[in-house]
């Protein structure tokens, strides 16, 4: 038992909307999410945030001021767990590529000096012929 989220639409809006319910008391409280994404991104940031159960918070009027709180700091670039590990997978990934690309430009350079000896070399034996 606990926290669940309900989603549905209104009538007459094809918008996905989302609520808060809880499972123990089969009663719904806090506002409306924008979408079930929102709600599960709010309940990750009220662990870490509010410290506390989103149903206790509703009780004491807090929990709309929490949800304020939240869509703050998600416009301030606040992210969920999962986010951040997608960000982490990605700049790992740029700085592989980064790397490689730093190894074939070295090892261009090298080729290409070795071709300008090897050139030289031919050239030196031409002289030498001639």
């Amino acid at each position: 038992m606990g926290v669940r989220i309900f989603v549905g639409h209104q009538d007459g809006d094809d918008r996905e909307q989302a609520v808060l319910f809880c499972s123990t008391t089969d009663t719904v409280f806090g506002p409306f999410f924008e979408d079930g994404e929102e709600a599960e991104m709010f309940l990750e940031w009220c662990e870490d945030a509010c410290k506390g159960d989103p149903r206790s918070q509703d009780a004491e009027g807090a929990l709309r001021g929490n949800v304020f709180e939240y869509r703050e700091a998600r416009e301030k670039g606040w992210k969920t767990q999962s986010e951040r590990e997608y960000d982490d997978m990605v700049r790992e990934e740029l700085e592989d590529a980064a790397a490689e690309d730093r190894h074939a430009q070295a090892m261009s350079t090298k080729a290409q000096a070795y071709l300008a000896a090897t050139q030289d070399e031919e050239q030196a034996l031409v002289d030498t012929v001639d």
